[in-house]
């Protein structure tokens, strides 16, 4: 009976062993008998940061002063205060001539057809009257095409007589605009002067841009009564130019190499009509700029005369820029030089937004 449960206790042993061995092997890591849990996926990444479109900031005030360089002097000549609808377009712009002994104070007037972006009519100031009192106003209607392209204006202009030294409203100064890919013609009929007879040509321009509406080339023609000799034409080409946002080429009423708020233009390039093909003398530094979507750092006038060049040469026009802290990119002021001018003088333009 002892030998018995001996060996029943011997059995009971060996085969305790084993199992507790084989259980223990089971879960030796890396014996294969047992599934291994994989980490969880990395969390997906964040989505990038929504784009911001590039808002457009309107120009509120600017302010044009002539610097004397000898004597230096300082005097505030000319202001635009400028007015704006809920669709952020030009409906009025205060014009303010702060040295006139003519007039004082003008208002140009925008009037649009719907959500229209460009206006069927303006009413603008002369700015050129020879007579003291209220300022005279011309009135413009603009016709357009089905691409939202300028075909035609017309406008009532007032005119100087020599020979009866009174002012006249003349026949209507009409433009006629044709496109040829990125080239622009423009062609000025009229007559100007009240004591010329007849329905002449004024001016032709032909208009060379980029894509990104920064002027390549000008060739301006001034036809015979127009210049103070002969027909000669001038050649307008930015050679410098800059980042700075130009805030006249953004608003609504911009794309002209001449202003569209007051009148008459008909010598305007870039607001300045003070150049050698139509001005008889030193030239002043006058910009504002509604064509170019930067500011140029440089740009020359070449007027010609039966293929010579009048004057010594090209007139070189400097434009420095101080930029507005709020948005760098956009100018705080403008100080611009021109070449044949009187030594030292230029014109600063003030921007408030």
């Amino acid at each position: 009976m002892r030998y018995f449960l001996f060996i029943t206790g011997v059995l009971f042993y060996l085969i305790s062993t084993i199992t507790v061995s084989q259980t223990l092997t089971g879960c030796t890591p890396g014996s294969g008998t047992t599934d291994t849990i994989a980490p969880p996926p990395p969390p997906p990444p964040p989505p990038p940061p929504p784009v911001v479109p590039d808002t457009i900031t309107l120009v509120r005030k600017l302010e044009e002063f002539y610097i004397s360089g000898n004597p230096y002097q300082e005097s505030r000549t000319r202001s635009f205060s400028f007015y704006y609808d809920n669709q952020k377009r030009v409906t009025a712009i205060g014009l303010r001539n702060h040295i006139s002994f003519q007039t004082d104070t003008m208002t140009t007037r925008m009037f649009y057809s719907g959500n229209e972006k460009f206006p069927y009519m303006i009413i603008a100031p002369s700015t050129s009257s020879v007579n003291t009192g209220p300022p005279l106003y011309d009135t413009c209607w603009f016709f357009m095409g089905t691409n939202g392209r300028l075909l035609k204006d017309s406008a009532t202009d007032w005119s100087y007589n020599s020979t009866s030294g009174q002012l006249e409203h003349v026949y209507p100064v009409v433009r006629n605009y044709s496109y040829n890919g990125n080239q622009t013609f423009i062609e000025w009929r009229g007559r100007y002067h009240s004591n010329v007879t007849g329905f002449e040509t004024l001016r032709l321009d032909t208009i060379l841009a980029s894509a990104d509406t920064v002027l390549t080339r000008a060739n301006s023609v001034f036809y015979t009564s127009q210049a103070w000799m002969g027909s000669p034409n001038t050649v307008t080409q930015p050679t410098v130019g800059s980042f700075y946002v130009n805030p006249l080429a953004k608003l609504n009423i911009s794309g002209t190499i001449y202003s569209l708020i007051y009148t008459p233009t008909v010598y305007e390039i870039l607001g300045n009509r003070f150049h050698v093909a139509a001005h008889n003398s030193n030239t002043l530094a006058y910009y504002l700029d509604f064509f170019n979507s930067k500011i140029p750092a440089r740009y020359y006038m070449s007027s010609y005369q039966g293929g010579f060049l009048l004057a010594a040469g090209g007139i070189q026009t400097d434009i420095t820029v101080t930029p507005w802290t709020v948005r760098t990119s956009y100018p705080a002021e403008l100080f611009v030089t021109m070449s044949f001018g009187y030594p030292g003088d230029k014109f600063r333009y003030k921007y408030s937004y």
